[in-house]
């Protein structure tokens, strides 16, 4: 697994280094990710644009600063996702939380059930974050 080849890697690092690789090695794989689907729907978009423009969205093509702005935008949302990444990994080692690897850990029906059950969490948060930013003292400092 990629996990055991990293954390075998940094295993004679001192800490403070382990976690800055570790915290490198993440913002790359999160910021490459990002750029490949992101840089896809794009993509897509600019072909639709030139093979049936009837089917835009939008009648004006997106301006350089427009996309600049809206990557700019998105590159914010992955310093927080970073964090909240980092956030994991702290507890883990603080051993507040728990992470694992092996499908045998826990089973099948867990490995199974976390991802819809993670992802109804994370839902219900943005739904409630997302009413919030809208309440009149925070929209028009959000």
């Amino acid at each position: 697994m990629p996990y055991e080849f990293v954390s075998t890697w940094l295993a004679d690092w001192p800490g403070f280094v382990q976690l800055g690789a570790l915290a490198t090695i993440i913002a790359i794989l999160v910021l490459a990710r990002y750029f490949m689907i992101a840089g896809m729907g794009f993509g897509l978009s600019m072909l639709i644009g030139k093979i049936a423009p009837w089917r835009r969205l939008q009648g004006v093509p997106f301006s350089r600063e427009q996309i600049l702005r809206e990557v700019g935008y998105s590159m914010q949302s992955v310093l927080v996702f970073l964090g909240v990444i980092g956030v994991i990994i702290g507890l883990n080692r603080a051993g507040c939380a728990q992470l694992y690897f092996e499908v045998s850990d826990y089973g099948w029906l867990w490995f199974c059930v976390q991802i819809p059950l993670l992802l109804l969490i994370q839902d219900f948060y943005f739904y409630w974050m997302h009413r919030i930013v809208h309440i009149a003292p925070f929209y028009d400092r959000v």
